[in-house]
């Protein structure tokens, strides 16, 4: 349908001779004339219309805007404008429909400036430019110029350029119908009052929504992979340093000129108040790299739900994050296996990013949960063959026969990549046991799936050993059965399914008793440290921490880690205000009287030989997946101990986790 734009008059600060417009960024209004439907028709309508119309009017409005102007031919500019804006873009999941749409134009104009025209349009002006280019061999300071389009990239994301006009139209409707709205009032406002209330409103309208850019184009400039608090709080600080630039709060209440009428109140927030924002939603994005980090130290200790918590946090704040992604999923997926006990009698063979179970769930079950964080995990990253295992298996526990289906597909081409991989041959046998389960093919597929457990078995993967002993007790041979739990219970004693395993040994013989753990807990500790103790029993042991985090998830459950990274190459992780995890590592920066952290006697680059000497066999040895290091458990009745060895031989980490 025919529009016309009627193009607001934006005013100007009296800045001497200052080239810099009064607000920063345009958050360019737009009008439509409804006069011709007559006085009485609202205007509030703009916020409705759809993505194709937004994105035409974006190019009508910067046409409009930089009309007359001359573009740059600093290619330069040009080049890192379009770089980083584009790489921006790709970080920006909220707006797909806009996808195509993003453009970038540098204006050859002096002006210290760049607004948002809407529908993904972002006008620079070289004046901006220059002022980040400064000391910088003449070219635009990364970190700064990822900040500015990020802030100009949010106006046209969070559609400002409709929404200020609509919010304004619903305000000028409110003031014009005062007498109506207040019919028992003694009085009405005067025209002057009107004014300055009209005024007021738009200006306020418009620093809510700079607050908004400011802090969303810093988030957005972090996904791309930039400084984007660094870089916001950059130039931010360049335009306060200057006197002639600032401002006080008293301007911002528009006063009654000479004339009667209201002079302009200025429409963005002081450069004071908007560093102070920045500062505190950094603490917010602090906080949430904490989530991810404790997150991580959750899911090793099998806090199941609180690491989901931290995790989906993280996804909504960094969609783009694979590993976010595919953690939750673990999370779910765990959550699940955990509750559903025998009812999943095989264990799967989940790539190990972060294999654990938690002890409880709440609420609706996780298993779709993990399907939905896997499926997201491979929109980012589909070429991820663990996540593409993961979702396979998570699709056969649902026993549904389409989803049996989907996942053959994929396990089948996974094999065709590696067939020999005892990952995908496990997960094979499971869905080959529950396609046909209940019909005549039932003890042919037990058969088929012992096969190719026994073939993953013979790989030295021990999931497969135990899925293997499992169905063998489900088929009659429970000498073969137990005594392959048996085996299995050698190499791993603490898991969730070791716990399983003597569940099903004590089926067949009530006498059996739990294997006696390596190593004594009294031996396992990290300079005094051990697992349950309060943050204040930590400090009294090694003193005050050189930072702390102290993540807090959105379902209010806080967590905090003491890293003593340079002086001691430990970090320690509590849950509910007990040590959960302590890692041990090499120090950046050692002190002169610095301790050797040892863990039941066995230091940073011991050698395996050392390992085994000191504290005898581990009870479980896995590869780290995508590297060439090892890790080699040991545990004591309460406590897991994780020496993580790189493929020279020595060890490189040491996690001492407390057992849940």
């Amino acid at each position: 349908m025919p529009f016309e734009l009627n193009i607001l008059r934006f005013k100007m600060r009296k800045m001497n001779n200052l080239k810099i417009l009064a607000p920063l960024c345009f958050c360019c209004l737009l009008v439509f004339p409804y006069a011709q439907y007559g006085a009485e028709q609202e205007q509030n309508v703009i916020a409705g219309i759809d993505p194709a119309t937004e994105v035409r009017m974006g190019i009508l409005l910067r046409d409009h805007l930089i009309k007359g102007l001359k573009l740059s031919t600093n290619q330069v500019y040009i080049e890192a404008v379009n770089r980083i804006g584009r790489r921006i873009a790709n970080a920006i999941s909220e707006r797909p429909d806009l996808a195509d749409d993003w453009e970038f134009t540098v204006l050859d104009s002096s002006i210290i400036n760049a607004f948002a025209a809407g529908g993904g349009k972002v006008v620079v002006y070289e004046g901006i430019l220059d002022m980040i280019s400064k000391g910088n061999g003449g070219k635009p300071d990364e970190n700064m110029l990822a900040h500015l389009l990020g802030h100009e990239m949010t106006h046209n994301v969070r559609r400002h350029v409709l929404l200020g006009e609509g919010e304004r139209g619903s305000m000028e409707w409110i003031i014009a119908h005062l007498d109506a709205i207040e019919k028992d009032s003694q009085g009405t406002l005067s025209t002057e009052e009107i004014a300055r209330l009209q005024e007021l409103a738009r200006a306020r309208f418009t620093r809510v929504q700079e607050f908004e850019a400011d802090l969303l184009g810093a988030l957005y400039a972090t996904r791309a992979g930039f400084d984007g608090f660094t870089g916001a709080e950059g130039w931010l600080h360049l335009l306060a340093s200057d006197p002639t630039a600032t401002y006080s709060m008293s301007e911002y209440i528009p006063k009654q000129n000479a004339n009667g009428g209201a002079t302009t109140a200025f429409d963005h927030p002081t450069f004071q108040e908007r560093i102070a924002k920045l500062e505190s939603y950094k603490d917010t994005m602090a906080n949430l790299a904490g989530e991810f980090n404790w997150g991580d130290y959750l899911l090793k200790t099998y806090n199941f739900e609180k690491a989901a918590q931290c995790f989906k946090d993280l996804t909504k704040v960094f969609p783009n994050s694979f590993e976010a992604w595919n953690n939750l999923g673990i999370a779910y997926h765990w959550e699940y296996l955990q509750t559903a006990g025998k009812s999943e009698k095989f264990q799967p063979g989940l790539v190990d990013y972060f294999v654990q179970m938690r002890d409880r769930i709440r609420g609706e079950s996780p298993l779709p949960k993990a399907i939905r964080a896997y499926q997201e995990a491979l929109k980012i990253n589909p070429h991820a063959f663990g996540t593409q295992s993961n979702l396979a298996i998570a699709l056969i526990e649902t026993h549904e026969a389409e989803n049996l289906g989907t996942a053959e597909d994929i396990l089948q081409k996974l094999l065709k990549t590696e067939p020999d991989n005892p990952i995908y041959i496990n997960d094979l046998a499971i869905l080959t046991y529950w396609k046909t389960q209940g019909s005549s093919e039932t003890a042919v597929k037990q058969d088929e799936a012992e096969g190719l457990f026994a073939k993953a078995a013979a790989l030295d993967y021990l999931p497969a050993k135990y899925n293997l002993a499992v169905l063998q007790l489900e088929t009659g041979k429970e000498q073969d059965g137990v005594a392959g739990l048996q085996d299995y219970l050698k190499k791993d004693a603490f898991s969730p399914w070791a716990k399983l395993a003597v569940d099903f040994i004590r089926e067949q013989d009530p006498n059996f008793k739990d294997p006696p753990p390596p190593i004594s807990s009294a031996a396992v500790n990290v300079l005094n440290i051990q697992c349950g103790f309060t943050p204040d029993e930590v400090v009294k042991a090694v003193g005050q921490p050189e930072r702390t985090e102290k993540p807090v998830t959105s379902e209010q459950d806080e967590g905090l880690i003491f890293h003593y990274d340079k002086s001691l190459g430990i970090n320690v992780a509590f849950s509910s205000g007990k040590v959960i995890m302590v890692n041990v590592f090499v120090p950046q920066v050692p002190d002169s009287g610095y301790v050797t952290p040892e863990v039941a006697g066995v230091e940073i680059g011991a050698s395996v030989e050392d390992l085994k000497n000191k504290i005898g066999q581990p009870v479980q040895v896995r590869p780290v997946p995508n590297s060439k290091e090892t890790e080699y458990y040991y545990s004591t009745a309460d406590s897991i101990v994780d020496f993580t060895v790189t493929q020279f031989g020595k060890v490189r980490v040491i996690s001492l986790l407390r057992r849940t």
